[in-house]
C-alpha cells in the first residue's frame, strides 16, 4: 500500500510539474469553455465545496477526462483534480511551517533542530494524507516524506 502511495505521489509530482504551466497558452475562449462545462457540473461543484469550502482563486482546466483546479485556500495554493462525477482523485495543498499540523511539526523539530522549515506540502490521495516537508541549513537542503507517524528523508543535498 505504501509503495503504492509514495509511487502514487512521485506520478503525482510529475504531473504537477507537466501541468504546471497548462492554462497559460490557452484562449479566453477555450477558458470560458471550460468554465461553463464546470458550472454546469453540479456534482464537481459541489465536491469541490465540500472539500474547500472557503477557497478563492479557483481556475479550472481539463486533464484528459479529468478536471484540474488551481486555488488558494488559507494563503496555501492548491491543486485538485477531480473526475467528471466529482470524485476527488488527489488534492496538493503548498504552504509554510506554520500549516504544518503540531504533531507532525514536532517531529520535524526534535530530529532536525538544526534546520528551519521553507515549506509544508499535504498531499491528499487514496484517503492516505502525506507531508512533504522541505528543510534548510546553511548550503544542506532536505526533503522529508511523513506519513503515519512514519518519517523519511527522500532526498538530501548541499548548495555549491
Amino acid at each position: 500500500m505504501k509503495k503504492r502511495f509514495v509511487a502514487g505521489l512521485l506520478v503525482l509530482a510529475l504531473c504537477c510539474a507537466a501541468s504546471s504551466g497548462m492554462c497559460m497558452g490557452k484562449t479566453d475562449t477555450a477558458y470560458s469553455t471550460v468554465r461553463s462545462t464546470i458550472h454546469n457540473n453540479i456534482r464537481l461543484v459541489r465536491s469541490f465545496m465540500q472539500y474547500f469550502d472557503n477557497a478563492s482563486n479557483e481556475r479550472w482546466d481539463t486533464l484528459g477526462n479529468n478536471f484540474l483546479v488551481k486555488f488558494t485556500l488559507n494563503n496555501k495554493q492548491g491543486r485538485a483534480l477531480f473526475t467528471n462525477k466529482g470524485n476527488l482523485i488527489y488534492s496538493i495543498l503548498v504552504g509554510t511551517e506554520k500549516e504544518l499540523p503540531a504533531g507532525i511539526r514536532y517531529q520535524v523539530r526534535s530530529n532536525y533542530f538544526d534546520y528551519h522549515i521553507v515549506r509544508a506540502t499535504e498531499v491528499y490521495q487514496n484517503r492516505c494524507t502525506a507531508w512533504i516537508v522541505e528543510l534548510a541549513c546553511d548550503d544542506k537542503r532536505l526533503t522529508l516524506r511523513l506519513e503515519d507517524g512514519e518519517m523519511e528523508e527522500v532526498l538530501g543535498y548541499t548548495d555549491n
